[in-house]
């Protein structure tokens, strides 16, 4: 039931961007929430919990979503290197 609601609910937001001609959407949530709904793309990519504030990106076309990318936090890492060399 879960796994049908993460799912549903991705893919009524994806429809109502296609459906206003297309577009960026961004969409914040849990990380187990997010990892569940990359497992449920691609069966292939284990569940894994999902870092807070990291960026996980899809794409959505003809009906089916492709992951991009996962859990990536290089932005993080690059605004640490800033914070950083900003404090020296």
């Amino acid at each position: 039931v879960l796994s049908k609601r993460i799912y549903d609910g991705f893919e009524a937001i994806a429809q109502t961007i296609q459906n206003q001609g297309g577009g960026n959407a961004i969409v914040v949530s849990h990380g187990m929430t997010i990892g569940t709904f990359l497992w449920l793309i691609d069966h292939s990519q284990e569940k894994q919990n999902i870092e807070n504030g990291s960026i996980s990106v899809v794409t959505y076309k003809d009906g089916a979503f492709t992951i991009e990318s996962v859990a990536d936090l290089s932005y993080r890492e690059k605004g640490r290197e800033i914070i950083d060399a900003n404090e020296n």
